[in-house]
């Protein structure tokens, strides 16, 4: 899996309890750099992705023979 994203946006709430305006600039900071942060933990998501897809696609072909899914 390679993931290539046009556009990410983090949200997340509140960073730094107690502080709105230091969690709302780090949040502006982290959406303006989003790319650059993706790509520092892409391949994280990337493997986790992977496995997931594995694991679900492993269990619907477990239940449904070859030969229903491929059709002569």
């Amino acid at each position: 899996m390679d993931m290539k994203p046009e556009k990410v946006e983090y949200e997340f709430e509140n960073i730094f309890p107690g502080s709105k305006q230091i969690s709302d600039e780090i949040l502006k900071t982290i959406n303006e750099n989003s790319l650059d942060i993706f790509n520092d933990v892409k391949a994280g998501f990337e493997e986790i992705f992977s496995l997931l897809y594995l694991k679900y696609t492993n269990s619907v072909f477990s239940k449904i023979p070859l030969k229903d899914v491929f059709l002569d």
